[in-house]
């Protein structure tokens, strides 16, 4: 355990899961079909208050109406285990509740619907991102970039996507950091399918 483990103070179950990290050797194959059934299933559960409100039952089992690393990672496990890569579902957890959120260690009802759809395309990415990385350094590099945004279907020409490649390689420096193509992506993809207008909006959803 780091020094920074033993002075946290925060019950979110990070450390331990980060800290698994480094001894995985992930190899993932890349299919887009099982991704694009998933996310249909996805959608159509969270198209219902009834839906979405039974998958948040089956994620805050206890009923505190707040969820921790561990209880996200375990939800993700026994609903959804295509989803199950430690490094996009930490990825998706800091997204949800340090940027999509009010900054705390829990994921409340009202960051639910954010956190579903961080853990979709983050570990989409993730797969995507694996596959392609042929050095495998958490990194790509233009052509690897417009390989990646080939393979996730985005039908972009070398000048669209050089042009997408420099806005989120905001250094300059040639390269692109998986945490930041994720960022770049799941701001333009989001699971928004609406629940029932009539019931009341406790799962943060966008109103169109």
């Amino acid at each position: 355990m780091s020094d920074d483990c033993e002075s946290c103070s925060e019950p979110c179950g990070a450390c331990g899961i980060e800290s698994d990290i480094s001894n995985l050797e992930i190899t993932p194959k890349f299919e887009t079909e099982k991704f694009d059934q998933l996310e249909k299933e996805i959608l159509e559960r969270i198209s219902t208050y009834k839906g979405i409100d039974s998958l948040w039952k089956s994620l805050d089992f206890n009923g505190n109406n707040i969820v921790s690393l561990a209880e996200i990672d375990k939800f993700v496990l026994e609903n959804f285990p295509l989803l199950n890569n430690k490094p996009a579902l930490i990825r998706a957890y800091k997204k949800t509740t340090m940027k999509d959120g009010d900054g705390d260690s829990w994921v409340e009802k009202k960051e639910f619907r954010a956190l579903l759809s961080n853990l979709f395309y983050f570990n989409k990415l993730f797969q995507a991102f694996q596959a392609l990385d042929e050095d495998n350094d958490r990194r790509l590099d233009i052509e690897e970039f417009k390989e990646s945004c080939s393979v996730l279907g985005l039908k972009y020409s070398d000048e669209e996507a050089e042009a997408e490649f420099k806005s989120i390689d905001k250094n300059g420096g040639g390269i692109v950091l998986f945490i930041e193509f994720c960022d770049w992506y799941s701001e333009q993809n989001k699971l928004d399918e609406i629940e029932d207008e009539n019931n009341p909006n406790d799962f943060g959803r966008v109103k169109k």
